[in-house]
């Protein structure tokens, strides 16, 4: 089994970083269902609502701001590993 990279498996590690940055785990769509269900009939109810929705909201943009920045840091590498690939190939046809 070989164990260097081949440009291929650079290229999948690649987009796989990306998609994994531009994922998103906030409370999306069943958050805004279950808020609309609440209504405004139980105002102590839905000021919970609203705390918790708030707060996983927050929590999700730092989540996701932290896997843009760790993402910027693991696709430098890649690039670096690729460059060094390209000119591993090029010394060795040389």
């Amino acid at each position: 089994m070989q164990t260097e990279f081949t440009k291929q498996d650079l290229n999948v590690m690649f987009e796989a970083v990306e998609a994994w940055e531009r994922e998103d785990r906030g409370p999306g769509i069943m958050g805004m269902m279950m808020g609309s269900m609440l209504g405004d009939k139980d105002s102590e109810c839905r000021r919970k609502y609203d705390e918790e929705m708030k707060s996983a909201q927050d929590k999700a943009e730092s989540e996701r701001r932290q896997r843009k920045e760790r993402g910027c840091l693991l696709r430098a590498k890649l690039i670096m590993l690729r460059d060094q690939t390209d000119a591993k190939e090029f010394c060795d046809s040389v």
